[in-house]
C-alpha cells in the first residue's frame, strides 16, 4: 500500500473513535459549615434621616419615706406639755386619795405602814412590804396610790420608782395598768412624758372608784383572772 494511503487510513480511524467524556462533577451540595458566610448587609440610610437615639436604662422609682406613727400613748396625748413648768404635779391633779368608807381606820393604818416601807433602792424591807401589800389586796390600792401622788414625775429617780409602784398595782389588780411610760436611769424626761405619768395617778383613782368596797373588787378580780379572790376579808379580821 502506498505510504500516502496508509496515512489517510490512520487519520480516518482517529476521527471515527468515540470521544472520551470529562470527569463527572460531584452532586453533593456544600453545607453551611463549608459554605462561605456572606457578611450581613445593612440597609442604606436614607438621606437626611436622623440616627436612632441610644436606649437608656429606666431609673428606679423614688419612694417617699413615711415616718412611723408614734406608738407610745404619751406621744399622742392632746395639749402635751412643752416645758417642765407646764407639767402638772400629781398632787394637784389628785388633791387627796379618796379612801372608801368600807375600809376602817385600822386597816388604813396597816396599809399605809406597809406602803411607807417601799423604797426606790429596794432592800429586804421593801420586798417584804411588796409581798404583804399584794396579800392585803383591796386596801393596798389606796395606800400605794398615796405614794404615787407624792412623786415628781419630771425627776428620773422618782419616775423610775413610780414605774415600780405601777407594776405593784398591776399585780394587785390582776393585770390592769394605765400605760405608764417607763424611764431610763438619768433620763432627761420629755415634759410630755412626765405629764402623762403624772396623769396616770388620776387614772388609777378613777379606776378604783368603780369598786366601792372589797366585795366589788373581789368580783371584778375573779372575773378578770378566772379565779377566787386571793384574800378572804373574814380571815383577815376586818369584817
Amino acid at each position: 500500500m502506498p505510504r500516502a494511503a496508509a496515512l489517510w487510513l490512520a487519520a480516518l480511524a482517529g476521527c471515527s473513535a468515540a470521544p472520551t467524556k470529562p470527569p463527572a462533577k460531584s452532586s453533593a451540595t456544600p453545607t453551611s459549615a463549608t459554605r462561605p458566610q456572606s457578611p450581613p448587609t445593612r440597609a442604606p440610610a436614607q438621606a437626611g434621616a436622623k440616627p436612632a437615639p441610644a436606649l437608656q436604662a429606666t431609673p428606679p422609682a423614688r419612694t417617699e419615706q413615711v415616718p412611723a406613727p408614734a406608738t407610745e400613748p404619751w406621744r399622742r396625748q392632746r395639749d402635751a406639755a412643752r416645758t417642765a413648768d407646764e407639767v402638772p404635779a400629781a398632787r394637784d391633779l389628785l388633791p387627796a386619795v379618796p379612801w372608801p368608807v368600807s375600809i376602817d381606820e385600822a386597816v388604813r393604818a396597816q396599809a399605809r405602814e406597809l406602803a411607807g416601807k417601799l423604797d426606790p433602792t429596794g432592800g429586804k424591807a421593801h420586798v417584804e412590804a411588796q409581798e404583804a401589800l399584794e396579800q392585803l389586796g383591796y386596801p393596798a390600792l389606796f395606800a400605794i396610790l398615796e405614794r404615787l401622788r407624792e412623786l415628781d414625775y419630771r425627776d428620773a429617780d422618782d419616775a423610775a420608782f413610780g414605774f415600780q409602784l405601777n407594776q405593784l398595782l398591776e399585780r394587785v389588780t390582776g393585770g390592769l395598768n394605765t400605760r405608764y411610760a417607763p424611764v431610763e436611769a438619768d433620763e432627761q424626761i420629755p415634759p410630755a412624758k412626765a405629764q402623762w405619768n403624772a396623769k396616770t395617778v388620776l387614772t388609777w383613782s378613777q379606776l378604783f372608784s368603780l369598786w366601792p368596797d372589797e366585795a366589788a373588787f373581789a368580783r371584778a378580780l375573779a372575773a378578770r383572772t378566772g379565779g377566787a379572790p386571793r384574800v378572804d376579808p373574814a380571815a383577815r379580821g376586818d369584817r
